[in-house]
């Protein structure tokens, strides 16, 4: 599963491409991990391809049978956070490392 939001040059995207769970890899035979999802920043270069943004990757606690509505609000939370910085060219690392906790509530 594969979701992104675009403004102003800033993507933000959530996907579950990397088998991460509550204590690092996925584990399927534990009833208590959930399969969750990663975020990650990029910015639109010069070429027009898009770079990512240093540190701005990591798991969240939104697991991959969230629904469309509930990873889009996140996506849209995300977003909010780091639009400005990475804009302004800012280290996004500690802001990011806060944004990991986003759906684990």
């Amino acid at each position: 599963m594969h979701f992104d939001i675009v403004e102003s040059g800033v993507r933000v995207t959530l996907d579950d491409e990397t088998n991460e769970g509550w204590g690092g890899d996925y584990d399927p035979q534990d009833p208590e991990d959930e399969h969750l999802m990663r975020f990650s920043v990029d910015r639109l270069g010069a070429d027009g391809e898009w770079l990512a943004v240093p540190e701005g990757s990591y798991c969240t606690g939104v697991a991959n049978t969230a629904s469309p509505e509930v990873v889009q609000r996140h996506l849209a939370f995300i977003m909010k956070a780091v639009k400005a910085p990475v804009l302004a060219g800012d280290s996004i690392k500690k802001l990011c490392e806060q944004l990991s906790w986003t759906g684990s509530e």
